[in-house]
């Protein structure tokens, strides 16, 4: 059994100065402090080495990593053993066991191909007693050599055909307040009109901006603005779509799967690898409809995994 110490949030920021996704950072979580009780910074150390940490948000009666972000799970500084991942997964078990609290995580997908991370799930689902949820997600893969339209389906190739002909203007907008509002809005406007809650609000927009090196695009047709989108750079060569939309009063054939194809080119030409298309799947399962549009553009699936130890 490792030995376990809390830390203050700089501490851990010297501790662990490059975590491998931006949700596990400390200045990601310090912007997310007032969604939970409290933040817990863990350093997990073993024969008084620095082995890993974990930042995890009190809230509910659980210790949850993510508190507020798509994922969590452990930061290493550098590849650790199985041995040492299943030590540390067995101690934060004992650890929220404790302090008479759930243990609830979220760990990246698969295809982030992320060493700990994998070696984390593993062990998670070999601990007894513990609950876990799949989640259907999807990326396009952004190394092949060729261009992402080449990937897509024929019925997507020919909606984005019939888009080109109307003339579309795709932007990427600048990180600043004005614009940053007209991306929300839409956005806003496109979760309203399908009874789906934005679990965003403008602040939360703004203020994850600089943090997350968000990027924000817009496509306009005839002057007015028709479908948005917001990304994160989550990961070295990985970014991932956040939220985006499109407006059903102006809504037009191909408008969105031409948005997805620009920005695969875009981060294509960027040198990313990959880029996260998020998933597809909720309280009520998989959307089926979601699920054939993402595989449409090109995207293959992989499986993400909460885990949770009362």
């Amino acid at each position: 059994m490792m030995h376990i110490q809390r830390l203050d949030s700089d501490s851990y920021r010297r501790a662990f100065p490059h975590p491998g996704h931006i949700y596990n950072s400390v200045q990601f979580s310090e912007l997310n402090r007032g969604k939970c009780d409290d933040v817990l910074y863990l350093a997990l150390y073993d024969g008084g080495r620095l082995r890993c940490g974990m930042i995890a948000g009190e809230r509910d009666g659980a210790i949850m990593s993510p508190w507020s972000a798509p994922f969590g799970g452990l930061t290493v500084n550098r590849r650790q053993s199985f041995r040492c991942i299943d030590n540390a997964v067995k101690t934060l078990c004992t650890f929220t066991k404790s302090q008479e609290r759930s243990l609830v995580v979220t760990l990246p997908p698969e295809c982030y191909g992320d060493n700990a991370a994998i070696k984390c799930a593993y062990s998670l689902m070999s601990t007894p007693g513990i609950e876990i949820t799949p989640h259907l997600n999807y990326a396009a893969d952004l190394t092949r050599h060729l261009d992402p339209v080449e990937l897509m389906s024929h019925k997507s190739r020919w909606s984005i055909g019939r888009a080109l002909m109307s003339h579309y203007t795709i932007t990427r907008q600048p990180a600043i307040e004005s614009e940053i509002t007209r991306n929300y809005n839409l956005i806003l406007a496109n979760h309203n009109a399908k009874g789906r809650e934005l679990r965003m609000s403008l602040h939360d927009f703004m203020a994850t901006a600089p943090v997350a090196g968000s990027d924000f695009f817009i496509v306009t047709l005839d002057g007015i603005d028709i479908a948005a989108a917001q990304l994160h750079h989550t990961a070295p060569g990985i970014v991932q779509l956040i939220n985006w939309g499109d407006l059903p009063e102006h809504r037009h054939p191909g408008a969105m799967n031409l948005l997805a194809l620009h920005m695969m080119r875009h981060y294509k030409a960027k040198g990313a690898r990959m880029l996260d298309f998020g998933p597809v799947d909720s309280g009520d399962g998989v959307n089926e409809g979601l699920s054939k549009f993402k595989e449409s553009l090109g995207c293959t699936p992989s499986l993400k995994y909460t885990f949770r130890l009362s």
